[in-house]
């Protein structure tokens, strides 16, 4: 990334598209140990980008078969058929890596343990490849879009506060010996972090309306939720105290 960005000085930069690329490298490298994306190739970012977001919107999208479970095997609204559709897509970016590594244990290739990554933990334990596909594209969505999001948003407010801008590059200069950015360097940064903080209070990544449903009647602190009580009802309507 880092190469990327010098020899692209004086030209815009796409930060979404630059980021997501990046992020999935980075995961790929830890399940794959390979790059899925160029940071060169736009249109295949773009195409995974794409299908991750529309499962993720599909899943957070009002679904009549929520609340009237009788319709639930007819998907009137498609959301089950076009989110099985993204996920044959997304698939196909790991099934040849899963088949490939298949063919390799058959025959026998040794491997040392350190140099073992995620997928090979997976195929020793004899996970199937639909098991993978789902947990991989599990971790590629909670690994990416609140990550993006959030980074886009802390360079908008960055460059509107040039002020605030100068502080973090001062203490990242003053704290950082190298540009290599270790975890324990982390504690360190205590104005960076806070602008991390102030980023995620005012553009909270997670939507606060993802429906939820208790499936059986439960107590947190003084309160009682009934069965099939859902979060976006109000919470009078919810919370009944015992006191």
């Amino acid at each position: 990334m880092l190469d990327f960005l010098n020899n692209t000085q004086g030209k815009v930069v796409k930060i979404e598209e630059l980021i997501f690329t990046t992020l999935i490298n980075t995961l790929s490298n830890i399940l794959f140990r390979k790059d899925f994306l160029d940071l060169n190739d736009d249109k295949t970012a773009h195409r995974l980008k794409f299908g991750l977001l529309k499962i993720l919107e599909n899943s957070v999208t009002p679904n009549v078969s929520d609340f009237f479970p009788i319709v639930g095997g007819l998907d009137l609204q498609g959301l089950r058929k076009d989110s099985l559709n993204h996920l044959d897509e997304l698939s196909s970016f790991s099934e040849a890596i899963v088949k490939e590594r298949r063919a390799q244990m058959a025959k026998k290739v040794v491997v040392a343990d350190h140099e073992k990554d995620f997928l090979d933990r997976l195929l020793e334990n004899k996970f199937t490849t639909a098991q993978i596909n789902i947990l991989v594209l599990e971790l590629f969505i909670a690994g990416t879009d609140t990550v993006v999001t959030t980074i886009e948003w802390a360079m908008a407010e960055l460059l509107k506060n040039k002020e605030i801008m100068c502080k973090v590059y001062e203490e990242l200069t003053i704290e950082l010996k190298s540009n290599d950015v270790m975890k324990s360097d982390l504690s360190k940064l205590t104005y960076f972090n806070a602008c991390i903080k102030e980023t995620l209070r005012l553009h909270p990544v997670v939507p606060v309306l993802i429906p939820r449903r208790a499936l059986e009647a439960c107590e947190i602190l003084n309160y009682t939720i009934p069965q099939n009580a859902q979060k976006e009802k109000p919470l009078k309507l919810i919370f009944n105290r015992k006191q």
